[in-house]
């Protein structure tokens, strides 16, 4: 098992490895630091390329002494045209079972900012996408997960989604929890037709979301893997008049991870955000790991 880490070779951001670092650790597996060199059409000549690729193994070198002592790192320097096509291939090529990318550096500190090479790995990846708000640092918490926060929703892929968080929370022996968020505009109905109908329509849904909670966890308990598999240890279903109030309603600490699933019209085994999977990517001050559409936990 390999986390690949897309470290970025013009930033001093060093987000991505720090969180890289910590879910290795956490689950004991190793990393691979990979840079990518873009070149245009033309491509550079011989000697500058060589010239770019050992300044580039020399960054990455540098970058990767920053990780926690006692995870086994090495490096992957590529030229390239597409740098998320790059980071796609060393995904798949050194087997990854996550691909972990930083924040854009235009992005508020401590929250997530997708940029132009995030946006389009988040669209294609064949595995698990680990985003780092900008800034992140994991020594708050020891450099190691402390909780798996998994958002479901009441659809199908639920069971799908909570079963892969329960399988990161058993390997790191760490609690998992459960959450369905929903937002509450200002106005739900027009105010002639009363207050109460809006009380009415909140409660219906959230037992409702509770419902498909249930549900989820009954499903993951009759699985095969069952053992594998951690418990649900908390459950929640939050609202508020945005996602920014909705996320900030939980209490989140040091070396939480949120995980959640990607759209349902994504192509088989492919991520693909959806607009309410982004508003809660960007409304997130935790790291957030974006899994594929129907990706079988037992895999990897």
């Amino acid at each position: 098992m390999t986390i690949v880490v897309g470290q970025a070779l013009d930033t001093g951001d060093r987000g991505a490895l720090a969180l890289g670092g910590l879910l290795a650790r956490s689950l004991a597996t190793d990393v691979v630091v990979c840079g990518v060199l873009q070149h245009r059409w033309t491509g550079p000549t011989p000697a500058h390329a060589a010239a770019q690729r050992e300044a580039a193994t020399s960054f990455l070198t540098a970058a990767r002494a920053l990780l926690p002592a006692g995870v086994p790192a090495t490096d992957d320097v590529r030229l390239a045209r597409s740098v998320p096509a790059a980071l796609h291939d060393a995904a798949t090529e050194h087997a990854a079972t996550t691909l972990v990318l930083g924040s854009s550096e235009d992005g508020v500190r401590g929250r997530i900012a997708v940029g132009s090479v995030a946006d389009r790995v988040l669209h294609s990846s064949p595995v698990p996408v680990a985003i780092a708000p900008r800034g992140f640092s994991a020594d708050g918490s020891g450099r190691l997960l402390t909780r798996v926060t998994v958002a479901v929703d009441s659809g199908p892929s639920s069971t799908e989604v909570l079963a892969m968080g329960a399988q990161m929370a058993h390997r790191a022996g760490v609690p998992l929890r459960m959450v369905t968020f929903a937002i509450r505009r200002k106005t739900m109905f027009p105010p002639e037709m009363g207050f109460d109908i809006e009380d009415s329509v909140l409660d219906a849904w959230r037992e409702q979301a509770e419902a498909g909670q249930r549900r989820a966890v009954a499903e993951l308990s009759g699985r095969p893997d069952a053992a594998q598999l951690a418990p649900v240890d908390e459950s929640a279903v939050v609202s508020g008049p945005s996602w920014e109030h909705a996320v900030a309603d939980l209490d989140w600490q040091a070396g939480d991870v949120l995980l959640m699933g990607s759209s349902s019209e994504s192509a088989l085994t492919k991520v693909f955000l959806g607009s309410t999977a982004t508003k809660l990517l960007r409304a997130a001050t935790v790291p957030v790991i974006v899994l594929p559409r129907n990706r079988n936990p037992a895999v990897r």
